[in-house]
């Protein structure tokens, strides 16, 4: 089997990179591109690996000569899959121009889809928190983000031959909102580079933590989607009976603005222990987690979250709410500690819990550094994409 695989950019792809040249080790060929910027440089790429290139400065609308000459068939009956990002380009250049419209037999296109989308707008997570209303300049935000999402997923989705999801809800939403008929979809989550993020030294000295009290972090920008306002009461409850305890929290506010936040920051009696930091590279934020005694994620929607898998990989135990992106890494909660949504009652005693506790810290950092090697690795993914791509050519075409 022959897989072409587009990517926006490698910086923010990396796991995902990483997951696809895995494919190789299972018997594949993979023909890598990237729509912005350049490759990484790979010292012994596996066999079959071959990375291509576009020119710079293109777009959605100006790429498709440089995809007509990239783009090709695998010769004779070797299977094509065209695994497209978001939007549905590469294969359409492959499936719908003169010469090779009789290879249809042998081409699939798949479109991988990410959270949030239509149900994330309906329900209005992007809009909840308590005694905050929305101003003018994130209801834009949002709006302008989301919305064209929604309608270019609405006619791409009808194009391919496979759309995958990385929840649960992205793959009911395909069928309950656009129609998307049940076999053509698959739920496969997210994967995280388990060679990458790993357990390793303490390093709080460089990172100008400090040294003594109990750490926890959240990593993410700012949104109320994010529930950062449910962390911050939750880190205030738990706090009373954790006085040394501090919250770092990496990310930054995007277009949504900080007023949203701030005064409930300088409400709370823990203010003194809340340290906003702006978002920090890959490497870096490695050193946080192996540094921290604790990761929470607080959101109210989430597509796949990275953050969690990341987490884990390295050892640190995770406390987030109960959405279904999260259930989607865990389902058995052997790892992570769920709470429900918008209880900061609930948040606070699991943080409180883990921290005091060191058998259950202990416990839910094994379970999780297990769960990522086995179930969640670019390896352990790559197979569930190659099986999904078996599936899908016992279909004539899109729906």
């Amino acid at each position: 089997m022959l897989v072409y695989a587009a990517l926006p950019l490698y910086k923010n792809y990396a796991d995902r990179y990483r997951m696809f040249m895995s494919m190789c080790d299972h018997g594949a060929r993979v023909r890598m591109l990237l729509l912005h910027g350049e490759h990484p440089r790979l010292e012994s790429p596996p066999p079959g690996f071959e990375q291509l290139s576009i020119r710079e400065g293109t777009s959605f609308f100006t790429r498709r000569a440089d995809l007509r000459k990239l783009i090709v068939p695998a010769p004779k009956a070797e299977r094509t899959v065209v695994h497209d990002t978001g939007l549905l380009q590469m294969g359409q250049v492959l499936r719908h121009r003169g010469p090779f419209a009789p290879t249809h037999r042998t081409v699939r296109n798949v479109l991988a889809l990410y959270s949030p989308t239509i149900s994330f707008l309906l329900q209005g997570h992007w809009l909840r928190a308590e005694g905050r209303a929305v101003n003018l300049s994130e209801l834009k935000y949002y709006l302008r983000k989301h919305v064209p999402h929604v309608l270019a997923e609405l006619l791409f989705c009808h194009l391919a031959d496979g759309v995958t999801g990385n929840t649960q809800e992205i793959v009911d939403d395909l069928g309950h909102y656009y129609g998307v008929p049940r076999p053509r979809t698959r739920f496969i989550p997210a994967e995280v580079d388990t060679r990458f993020f790993t357990p390793g030294p303490v390093r709080r000295g460089p990172l100008n933590l400090p040294p003594e009290p109990k750490l926890v972090l959240f990593v993410g920008n700012y949104q109320r989607r994010k529930g950062v306002d449910i962390l911050l009461r939750a880190f205030d409850q738990a706090s009373l009976q954790l006085p040394d305890a501090r919250l770092i929290l990496l990310g930054g506010f995007a277009d949504t603005g900080r007023n949203w936040v701030q005064p409930l920051v300088d409400s709370l009696a823990c203010a003194p222990r809340v340290e906003f930091r702006p978002a920090v590279d890959q490497e870096t934020l490695r050193d946080y987690y192996r540094s921290v005694d604790l990761l929470v994620c607080s959101s109210r929607h989430e597509g796949s979250p990275r953050v969690i898998k990341e987490a884990m990989a390295c050892g640190t135990p995770v406390v987030s709410t109960r959405i279904p992106g999260a259930l989607a890494i865990d389902p058995h909660a052997r790892a992570i500690e769920f709470v429900p949504v918008d209880r900061p009652e609930e948040m606070a005693r699991a943080i409180q819990g883990l921290l005091t506790v060191p058998s259950r810290h202990q416990a839910r950092s094994q379970a999780g550094l297990q769960l990522t090697r086995e179930t969640l690795s670019p390896l352990a993914i790559a197979r569930r994409y190659l099986d999904f791509y078996d599936d899908i050519f016992r279909f004539e075409g899109p729906s």
